[in-house]
């Protein structure tokens, strides 16, 4: 898919949305091209993305949750939208469209894996017919979070994205507001400091949310962030 393809060219979209970030939201500050010059970027996944991301049997539950956390949210989103008297048809149409999807491709393998996890829960490895059901449903799952898209990528340098491990969205935000405080520089060992993008605070501060309702997951609903 277009990701895995243009790598690179989804890097200088962001590259160049935070550059935007600059223009619009700090007058007379240019962006940083130097400590940019210097970092080696990676595109961070806000929601966890892979099978191989997973190490843990306790990490397998965690994901399951925010799966039905998101569909629980795409839910009540929709019952919520029937309830307005100037509902938009066309927002329901889609959320309908991805809960069908959940429904039909995704809850029943869902529930059985996270049956057998819980099963497994005292295990230090994930069990091999545990692991390959999960990497048959991650494709799935992966277009129903929307996993790929440019909602939910955002740039980090490597170290940073490292230190991220497997933490899910809220424990990821408060690990990256610890490391913007620091100021970029160099520290009293001699190590660089990291130079976190704005966009990418932003995003995880949803700040791109016009009305945010939650600030414990990360969810995507018709290309909106919530």
């Amino acid at each position: 898919h277009y990701f895995d393809n243009n790598y690179e060219e989804v890097k200088s979209v962001l590259l160049l949305f935070n550059i935007e970030q600059y223009l619009r939201n700090i007058p007379g500050v240019r962006f940083p091209f130097k400590a940019f010059k210097k970092t080696k970027w990676t595109i961070e996944h806000v929601h966890a993305q892979n099978a191989d991301d997973i190490k843990t049997v306790a990490e397998i539950l965690a994901w399951i949750d925010d799966v039905q956390n998101i569909y629980d949210e795409l839910v009540e989103r929709k019952e919520e939208l029937e309830k307005d008297k100037n509902k938009n048809q066309e927002e329901i149409t889609l959320l309908e469209e991805k809960i069908e999807t959940f429904t039909n491709s995704i809850k029943e393998q869902l529930d059985k894996i996270a049956e057998q996890a819980k099963e497994k829960k005292g295990e230090a490895e994930i069990p091999k017919e545990l692991c390959q059901k999960m990497k048959e449903i991650i494709p799935f799952t992966q277009e129903f979070m929307e996993a790929h898209k440019l909602g939910n990528l955002a740039l980090l340098d490597g170290p940073t994205n490292s230190g991220l491990g497997k933490k899910p969205f809220p424990q990821k935000r408060d690990y990256i507001l610890e490391v913007d405080k620091k100021t970029w520089g160099n520290n009293s060992d001699g190590q660089q400091r990291p130079y976190i993008p704005p966009a990418t605070i932003n995003v995880f501060l949803k700040y791109y949310t016009k009305d945010v309702e939650q600030y414990k997951f990360w969810v995507i609903k018709t290309g909106v962030i919530i």
